[in-house]
């Protein structure tokens, strides 16, 4: 009840779409509104980089000792997040659409720089969208803009601000924790019932993972591919 009054309120549903020009620069007034509690590095899951080809990664790890335990485990995930930014930064150079996507991203999430930006990168000149006649304006000429460049920043330099709860006195909602993860997926997942109150995005996909591993289902096993996207080839008579 205290979470359909909270959204009622809340909830703005009378949105009007007029046709003005875009503008990619990031709005703060919802970070006004809600001023964040904490900042911290976008998260990914471990399996985000189960595609590794390095061999050290894919050994068991061995522990000189029990206290160097999580020092091996960090250090082994700081070399995954290192190999899985590098391919990203890569396929950004190659692909402006994926480093428009990931300025996109970094503004709608509202990440920030950890050091500010001391100095803006020159605009990026591409080829004209079409041929300029004597005496046209030179805005005819398709430029890619600095800030596009700049918000594609890596995600081990950004830092995504945390949110403040938005039921923090509500006792049921303080109760969803990784103990409470079997049971969302039981309840929620496989038998389709209405949760009482709003569950976090994070927490339902740890808890889709929870339960694929308790049935055995993750990480997923390969398969055999398709007999009709097998290419068949003929033989010679």
């Amino acid at each position: 009840r205290s979470a359909r009054a909270w959204l009622l309120d809340n909830i703005r549903n009378d949105w009007s779409y007029p046709n003005a020009p875009h503008n990619i620069t990031a709005s703060a007034v919802g970070l006004a509104e809600n001023p964040p509690i904490d900042s911290r590095e976008r998260y990914y899951s471990d399996g985000e980089d189960s595609a590794s080809d390095n061999e050290n990664d894919k050994a068991t790890p061995t522990f000189d000792t029990p206290d160097s335990v999580g020092t091996v485990l960090e250090d082994r995930k700081a070399r995954r997040r290192r190999r899985r930014q590098k391919r990203f930064e890569d396929e950004m150079k190659e692909n402006i659409g994926l480093a428009h996507w990931s300025a996109q991203r970094n503004t709608w999430t509202g990440a920030q720089p950890r050091t500010p930006v001391i100095q803006e990168a020159p605009p990026i000149q591409s080829a004209p969208l079409r041929s300029e006649s004597p005496g046209a304006p030179s805005s005819v000429a398709s430029t890619i803009t600095p800030p596009v460049v700049i918000a594609a920043l890596p995600d081990t330099d950004l830092m995504v601000p945390v949110a403040p709860p938005l039921l923090p006195d509500n006792t049921v909602r303080s109760r969803i924790t990784t103990n409470t993860y079997s049971d969302i997926y039981t309840k929620i997942v496989l038998q389709s019932r209405t949760p009482s109150i709003p569950i976090n995005l994070t927490d339902v996909t740890r808890s889709l993972v929870h339960g694929w591993k308790e049935e055995g289902q993750w990480p997923p096993k390969p398969t055999p591919a398709e007999p009709s996207l097998v290419k068949k080839h003929g033989h010679p008579n």
